[in-house]
């Protein structure tokens, strides 16, 4: 079973449906458990790795993918601001540097 999931991934426009959307999956996957939401323009699984070797998280989920820096920027944010109480984030948005258009950028959830 593979440690990184990408079968609830949402791409396209950054739209309140799909916003929506992904708190959906986010809600459903995660349920009660500590989750921590961030962003990266590397390979997930490496990115992955890293969380992994510092803090021990179990799985990741793919919210969401594209290849717009400013539709992942607002993406995470949004998530991030609005789990606030539930999640490990220490600040509305940051996180690791996007990839140039040419490449997917990504928003994902941590499990613990």
């Amino acid at each position: 079973m593979s440690n990184i999931i990408k079968d609830f991934c949402i791409t396209g426009h950054a739209t309140d449906k799909n916003i929506i959307k992904i708190i959906n999956t986010l809600i459903r996957q995660v349920g009660s458990k500590k989750y921590y939401i961030g962003k990266t323009g590397r390979d997930p699984l490496l990115r992955f790795n890293e969380h992994k070797q510092q803090y021990n998280w179990k799985k990741m989920i793919i919210l969401y993918q594209s290849k717009s820096k400013n539709y992942v920027e607002a993406v995470e944010a949004i998530l991030v601001d609005y789990t606030y109480e539930y999640n490990k984030n220490n600040t509305g948005g940051g996180g690791g540097p996007l990839s140039s258009k040419t490449q997917f950028n990504y928003v994902y959830a941590l499990i613990g």
